[in-house]
């Protein structure tokens, strides 16, 4: 599902970069109006599509407070001498 997300996102970039070229080229306001809304809900969604991701990931436990949790597992520090 990931990878779907991150190549939609790329299209509606994508598709935003065309129409401010067209804009550029043509002078026709339009052209940038469509960018400008094709940029700010590829924003929204990008928000939303993190905002998932970090939800899910405190739900699972695997957030910055899970290894401060009881009976979490005890990870040695890098370059400790056992």
């Amino acid at each position: 599902m990931f990878p779907v997300v991150r190549v939609l996102i790329f299209l509606l970039l994508a598709a935003a970069i065309v129409c401010f070229g067209l804009y550029l080229v043509t002078r026709q306001p339009r052209y940038f109006r469509i960018g400008a809304v094709i940029v700010k809900w590829t924003v929204i969604a990008g928000l939303v599509f993190f905002g998932v991701l970090i939800v899910e990931r405190l739900v699972e436990g695997r957030g910055p407070a899970a290894a401060d949790a009881p009976g979490a597992p005890v990870v040695p520090a890098s370059g400790a001498s056992s």
